[in-house]
């Protein structure tokens, strides 16, 4: 069980060398703890707060660094504790050495996350504002980034919060009304509260439904290129990371496994996994390359199918073309630099998206790959500018525990057979699960849980 009295210390910079480094330390002995390490011209104790002095950093009698300090008095903090922060020169020595005396001076090692833990026990922010402080730290992106502060200033718990209100004001509303007389129900359940619920329904399944794009945002795009064996795929991934991240062979099959490699262009980060080709075959193992590369175009936000321009087509290709969803897939003809068989309009007779010309040899057409693959993304997120949208997995699943209950709710209303106390109870069910969202009534075992992905500092 992790005390919140205990004091805390942790190193607050990232790992390895560094110009700086910042120590920092929270609880009700952060100002002993400083006036046992502070040597300066100001005394510790005559510290105004909030106010950056230098001095020097004693450890066991010696100087180690010269450092700038900063006390911080609660409430007005982070973890709405005491707290100070030193900051010396970047050494790992000399930042151990500034943790070990810290801990020697009454503190302890902090655990991962905790100070952020202790801001939302502290109540300077809710859960969500919390997680949104691990997703900004590890952010890929400029899509995930730009998402998480808006997360972490508070938008999207604003906006189930309203939710939550809305649950909690027809709760109390129903609750007192299980006393009324059963011929004024009818009239009850006409009134204007009471239709609110379809209102709750709608929002609960918007906030539950732009998962799917705050899932491309905080993770990125999981990009597949398919197709043929030998018709290029490896190349194009290598054209289009620019590093040959995956082996390229004159002979088919050479990619027998999922080969990833990460780009980040347009704000947000693809994640590019070239596949084995897609054929029948009597090698086993091959056979096993291609059934990943089938399980991978299930789960794919976008398609890169790759065919050789150079020969016909077969009928597996134009199978596979005509099943493409236009709307998430690019077709690349590739080996342009050869003659070729067919055109992009006779393709066009069977995937109506968009189809280029691309030689991976001579880097010809790439740049309308990227393009393409920006387009696409952009597009099927424009709707979600200026909303708040869920990146959370956990949110996701309490969101459509909440809205499973509020449908149930909503339906029960419409019917006009049910008791009112099962009406209440559905409601009772999801006003639970979306406070659950924002940390409410929640248990130290899924706080411990949340809290251990954070890094150590934060």
């Amino acid at each position: 069980m992790i005390s919140n009295l205990d004091t805390i210390a942790a190193i607050a910079t990232p790992q390895g060398f560094g110009g700086i480094g910042v120590v920092r330390i929270s609880g009700p002995k952060s100002r002993e703890i400083l006036d046992r390490l502070w040597k300066g011209k100001v005394l510790s104790g005559d510290m105004k707060p909030r106010t950056l002095y230098l001095g020097e950093l004693c450890c066991d009698g010696d100087i180690v660094d010269r450092v700038m300090a900063v006390y911080l008095p609660a409430p007005s903090t982070y973890t709405g504790q005491d707290m100070v922060e030193f900051s010396c020169h970047g050494s790992p020595i000399i930042l151990g050495k500034l943790v070990d005396a810290a801990i020697a001076a009454g503190a302890r090692a902090a655990g991962p996350g905790e100070f952020t833990r202790r801001a939302f026990l502290a109540g300077k922010m809710d859960l969500v504002q919390a997680e949104a402080v691990a997703d900004l730290i590890s952010a890929t992106s400029e899509a995930s980034s730009k998402n998480a502060a808006r997360q972490m200033s508070g938008e999207l718990s604003r906006a189930i919060s309203a939710v939550s209100e809305k649950l909690l004001d027809l709760r109390s509303f129903l609750e007192a009304s299980i006393d009324f007389p059963e011929e004024e129900l009818p009239e009850l359940m006409g009134s204007d509260r009471i239709a609110k619920m379809g209102e709750i329904v709608a929002e609960l399944s918007k906030l539950s439904g732009s998962y799917k794009e705050g899932r491309i945002t905080k993770d990125g795009v999981t990009t597949v290129i398919a197709g043929p064996p030998n018709a290029g795929k490896s190349s194009i991934m290598n054209a289009i990371t620019g590093e040959s991240r995956a082996i390229v062979h004159h002979l088919p099959g050479t990619t027998r496994d999922v080969v990833e490699s990460m780009i980040t262009f347009g704000g947000y980060l693809y994640r590019l996994r070239d596949t084995a080709g897609l054929r029948d075959s009597a090698c086993e193992v091959e056979r096993i390359g291609v059934d990943r590369a089938r399980g991978e175009l299930g789960g794919a936000d976008l398609v890169i199918y790759v065919i050789d321009g150079s020969r016909p087509l077969n009928d597996d290709e134009r199978k596979m073309l005509s099943s493409l969803d236009p709307s998430m897939s690019i077709v690349v003809i590739n080996k342009f630099d050869l003659p070729q068989v067919f055109s992009p309009s006779d393709v066009g007779e069977i995937f109506n998206g968009l189809i280029l010309n691309v030689s991976a040899k001579t880097s010809e057409g790439i740049d309308g790959i990227t393009s393409a693959m920006r387009n696409i993304v952009t597009q099927r997120n424009v709707s979600s500018e200026g909303s708040e949208i869920v990146t959370s997995a956990r949110h996701k699943e309490l969101l459509d525990a909440a809205l499973m209950s509020a449908r149930e709710a909503d339906d029960a209303i419409a019917d006009g057979m049910l008791p009112v106390e099962f009406i209440v109870e559905s409601i009772r069910v999801s006003h639970e699960k979306i406070a659950e969202i924002l940390g409410e009534n929640i248990d130290d075992a899924l706080l411990d849980r949340i809290f251990s992905s954070f890094c150590i500092g934060k």
